[in-house]
């Protein structure tokens, strides 16, 4: 088989634009490509070795995932093992249609709020639900089937509808039920996150998201609101994080118009999707009846033998943060990683941004080697692509690139070769943790070191 010419494996899927693959193997040592972009099998489109990928993720209908179409739409999977494919995000600015797609790889979360789901009670909220207000009258309670943003069944948004007559600096929000006890403790980082738009205009008002922090009694002891939101007819994904002070033991969130409720004022707003978990920013929503439910954690494997060399190799990989930005914020997220002979960390090749850090870092033969950091701190929503090229010997032994603009060299340090055992891993480490937390547009493996100008070559395929 060829490709314009160029021999390539019979491992090979041809979905594949040949002008980008054949680009590819003209660089010399390509062993293994993937092309994430499309919505077909995970299975490598260029593999010397096993194209073979294990996709791995316990999914039910009580632990379900999300992710959102190239529409805009929020789908609901239930079942195990899919990767799903983002075809656009949701932020504060509206619904952005991805260019590339992009395979998700996010951790393990939780919904923390129960009755997320849209169910309806007699009094047009949502079960369990309340209004929370200062304003003189009641306002009209509807829930309305939202098609555009949910595609899950019978997903229904929250509206609420307030024509003002007298009132002064007032206050008009939706409240949820209290989260169990003992699910939110002292020192927790808690993201409530939501969709919301105006329906037919609003004019006045501050809205705002709520977490309010509540003892075991439950009692309220303290709130982390958010500043002034922007609402529009289109909706939009807005949060808001804090951290829960002494004696907390559980959470309520609020969301609507916070003081601001004057005469004259036309209010009318949809809320959908809330959610609060445990986390410093807002990862993919995850729908709930009765009680909170865990989304588990995703995991993308390949196999090493044939794909990967150790003493020499550049590996190039796209990828765009979802959720929250590189910030310290005491999360790791790990891009690429390999399994390896003993149980220490001290023999590995590692990309990843370290708990504590900012910038991503490669380590091309294990924790206690050579290891050097990017510059550049990657930002929330923004498409990248990072290469680590690897030479055991000779002179660099290490450099890293985004997009295509080197960044870090080390020429100090020969390595020797990582004993890799058999797997390696696409957006967590060998233990399925530390997961990326957003998307993945592709990868390219080369069975040498390539030079600067043949990195910013491969970066203008792969972006």
């Amino acid at each position: 088989m060829s490709c314009n010419g160029i021999p390539v494996p019979t491992k090979f899927n041809r979905r594949v634009p040949g002008d980008v693959l054949s680009q590819l193997v003209q660089l010399g040592g390509l062993t293994f490509y993937k092309d994430f972009t499309g919505s077909g099998s995970l299975h490598a489109n260029y593999s010397l070795g096993d194209p073979t990928a294990t996709f791995t993720c316990d999914c039910s209908a009580t632990n379900p995932r999300t992710y959102v179409d190239a529409n805009g739409v929020i789908q609901l999977v239930t079942t195990a093992n899919v990767g799903l494919i983002w075809g656009g995000y949701y932020d504060a600015t509206g619904f952005h249609k991805l260019s590339k797609p992009g395979l998700g790889v996010f951790a393990q979360g939780a919904n923390l709020l129960i009755r997320t789901d849209g169910t309806a009670s007699g009094s047009g909220l949502w079960t369990g639900w309340q209004v929370s207000k200062s304003c003189a009258n009641d306002p009209t309670t509807t829930q309305v089937l939202c098609p555009t943003l949910s595609g899950i069944t019978n997903a229904a948004a929250q509206r609420f509808v307030y024509v003002d007559g007298a009132d002064t600096n007032k206050s008009l929000m939706l409240q949820s039920t209290n989260t169990v006890a003992g699910s939110v403790v002292e020192g927790n980082v808690v993201t409530f996150s939501f969709y919301a738009r105006s329906q037919t205009g609003t004019t006045g008002a501050n809205f705002i998201g709520q977490i309010n922090w509540r003892d075991s009694v439950p009692a309220l002891i303290g709130s982390e609101t958010s500043s002034a939101l922007t609402l529009t007819s289109s909706w939009r994904k807005f949060s808001v994080t804090g951290t829960a002070p002494a004696t907390t033991n559980r959470i309520s969130a609020k969301v609507g118009f916070n003081n601001g409720v004057d005469q004259g004022d036309l209010l009318d707003f949809e809320v959908y999707g809330m959610q609060v978990e445990i986390n410093p920013y807002p990862t993919p929503f995850i729908p709930t009846t009765t009680g909170a439910l865990t989304r588990n954690a995703e995991t993308l494997t390949y196999l090493i033998a044939g794909n990967r060399t150790a003493a020499q190799e550049t590996i190039s990989i796209g990828f765009m943060p979802m959720g929250g930005s590189f910030a310290n914020d005491g999360v790791a997220r790990v891009v690429l990683n390999n399994t390896i002979t003993t149980s220490s960390n001290t023999d590995n090749r590692v990309i990843d941004k370290a708990t504590s850090g900012v910038v991503l870092r490669s380590y091309p033969a294990g924790y206690t080697g050579t290891n050097k950091s990017g510059t550049t701190t990657p930002l929330v929503n923004t498409p990248y692509v990072f290469t680590s090229s690897c030479n055991s010997t000779g002179n660099p032994n290490l450099q890293i690139f985004l997009n295509g603009v080197q960044e870090s060299t080390d020429s100090n340090t020969d390595f020797t070769p990582p004993p890799w055992t058999t797997t390696f891993y696409i957006g967590s480490d060998r233990g399925s943790i530390n997961q990326l937390n957003g998307l993945f547009t592709g990868i390219a493996i080369h069975s040498r070191a390539l030079t600067a100008g043949e990195v910013a070559t491969e970066y203008a395929l792969l972006k």
